[in-house]
């Protein structure tokens, strides 16, 4: 089976970390809830920098914090953390030449410095060149796949399948164009493993292809598959 990378997004068995019995205790999470999603994610490399200088102002005259990403506290968190896969991805609002405009949890906006440590990729492109989505399984029933970009558009019927996939054609706006893999978590599937859905989606029937969401406000309603 795929993997999730993130975004957990799936199934890499990664471990749900979450508020402790303990109220006084806190412990972030794989995935930490934003006001928005932004434009994309800011992916920190670890081997180039553990240490980071967070800002107030896009002009650095004031420093917020040195924030130890091995640490991280209830002050300061990542959309996305796992330290045993090197994951540590802040929501980007603005990129320049100079900084990254970023949350630093759930509305706090800050600023960090343009460096080799930093690796951003927009939402569009980190979608529209994965493995291939789910849904969430929370948002399934509400996130059907439509005829087009409406919640009022005719539902477009699948089997269910507890394990699910779509290779995703565009993203607009908060929709995706997706055709559904029919072949995923099949005994099929075996002959196309860690291969790109576009390899074999051909072999799909097209009256599957439809629109579902991947955004609602700040809530990420998909998984993304980054590897096979």
């Amino acid at each position: 089976m795929k993997s999730y990378f993130h975004l957990l997004l799936l199934t890499l068995a990664l471990p749900v970390l979450g508020q402790d019995v303990n109220d006084n205790v806190f412990q972030v999470k794989y995935e930490n809830s934003t006001e928005q999603l932004g434009i994309g994610l800011l992916k920190l490399n670890f081997d180039n920098q553990r240490i980071i200088e967070i800002f107030d102002d896009p002009d650095f005259s004031n420093k917020y914090a040195e924030w130890d990403s091995e640490n991280p506290n209830k002050e300061i968190h990542p959309k996305f953390y796992e330290l045993d896969y090197g994951i540590c991805d802040f929501v980007c609002l603005e990129e320049t030449t100079n900084y990254y405009k970023v949350l630093i949890g759930f509305d706090q906006v800050k600023y960090v410095k343009v460096s080799s440590a930093w690796g951003f990729t927009p939402w569009k492109s980190l979608i529209e060149n994965s493995f291939g989505v789910t849904r969430k399984r929370e948002s399934r029933v509400s996130n059907k796949l439509r005829t087009s970009k409406s919640d009022n558009s005719e539902e477009i019927p699948l089997d269910f399948k507890i394990h699910e996939n779509f290779c995703v054609n565009s993203l607009e706006d908060s929709w995706l164009n997706v055709k559904y893999d029919c072949i995923y978590a099949t005994e099929q599937y075996s002959e196309f493993e860690g291969q790109s859905c576009f390899e074999y989606i051909d072999k799909c029937d097209n009256s599957k292809t439809g629109w579902i969401k991947w955004k609602q406000e700040g809530e990420l309603l998909i998984k993304i598959y980054l590897m096979p």
